[in-house]
């Protein structure tokens, strides 16, 4: 197991934010994402040398004052599934990789995200 890796990201749901804000922001807050998970995986974890052919379990925890309900969580930790598949080099739908995803309350106006890769026996 590599060790978990903390990321400071709000995160939103994106099937909520969408009807309200402009696209514009939404891809800032994608950028914004995916760059701050891809320099955190690389500074933790170092810089992968090759595909990953391991089969493991990637478990994304968000970290927020308030609970999302399922489908919403998944979403809107869409952008670090991604990013994370991305430092993998593979795609986020190969069967070599298993996603869970949980979540936990933070204090008020605390933001997060953990991840946390184990290799599967």
């Amino acid at each position: 197991m590599l060790l978990p890796v903390r990321l400071p990201l709000k995160t939103v749901s994106e099937a909520n934010a969408s009807q309200r804000e402009h696209w514009s922001v939404k891809h800032r807050r994608h950028k914004a994402q995916s760059t701050e998970t891809t320099l955190a995986l690389r500074h933790a974890w170092g810089p992968l040398v090759g595909v990953w052919t391991t089969p493991c379990t990637i478990t994304l925890t968000r970290i927020a004052p308030r609970a999302l309900d399922s489908d919403n969580l998944q979403m809107a930790l869409k952008f670090v599934r991604d990013a994370v598949a991305r430092w993998l080099k593979l795609d986020d739908a190969d069967p070599l990789l298993i996603w869970a995803y949980a979540q936990r309350s933070g204090g008020v106006r605390t933001y997060a995200v953990d991840i946390r890769l184990e290799e599967d026996p």
